[in-house]
């Protein structure tokens, strides 16, 4: 991974833009994956230039290893953001981008259908049910016909003590899916801990069996905080 527009290593503070376009074939040593895998389901060779994520029943509200590659959110003010292409099969498929502080404390902006549409979705966490992965729904928005078989942006917004969630099914033309949702609700306060949050890139079939790969093209990581 390296900073936009140079061949330096990746600075480790000030304001800074950092881009992986997941040319190597070998997984960059920043990304950090939630517990030891005892299973491959990450691939940078099966689409060149891609990143490809198995969609798997593992859900990153259990304590297991699910498919997430995640960045620490190293800014106050900042956003992460990443191209997809992914073809929901069920409703319980979805691949997107998640800001995650821990396993019942998450947004998780994704790409999915309803009712055989396909839908950009925002859901928030929830407490487990019998042990089953849930999550409250807080915006949905169908995609035009346009969006079938193309790749989707998606992105979240940091600013302060609020995120933002957009999408873009055409580049440079984002469009709000919701504003200004509750950061407190990822806070240490909250949600305990002190490691902070995390921009992660997620798929998941919650728990059922799926046979689905989810690509990413890019994934980009601006940290814009003010500077004294």
């Amino acid at each position: 991974m390296k900073p936009a527009g140079g061949n330096v290593e990746t600075p480790l503070n000030g304001n800074f833009t950092v881009r992986d376009d997941f040319t190597s074939e070998k997984l960059d040593l920043h990304w950090t994956l939630l517990r030891t895998p005892r299973e491959v389901w990450y691939d940078l060779r099966e689409r060149k230039g891609w990143l490809a994520l198995r969609v798997r029943p593992q859900a990153c509200s259990e304590a297991v290893n699910p498919s997430f590659l995640g960045r620490r959110q190293q800014h106050l003010r900042g956003s992460a953001s990443v191209e997809i292409d992914f073809s929901a099969r069920a409703e319980n498929e979805k691949a997107g981008l998640l800001i995650f502080q821990n396993e019942q404390h998450f947004y998780y902006l994704c790409k999915s259908v309803a009712n055989g549409t396909p839908a950009v979705q925002l859901y928030k966490s929830e407490q487990e049910t019998n042990q089953t992965p849930k999550m409250e729904l807080l915006a949905s928005e169908k995609l035009g016909d346009e969006s079938i078989g193309t790749p989707v942006r998606l992105k979240i917004e940091a600013n302060g003590g609020t995120y933002s969630f957009f999408y873009s099914t055409q580049p440079g033309k984002w469009s709000p899916l919701k504003s200004d949702v509750d950061g407190r609700f990822l806070s240490t306060r909250v949600a305990g801990g002190f490691v902070g949050c995390m921009f992660a890139m997620y798929a998941t079939s919650l728990g059922a069996p799926s046979q689905n790969t989810a690509f990413y093209n890019w994934f980009e990581y601006t940290g814009n905080d003010e500077m004294y």
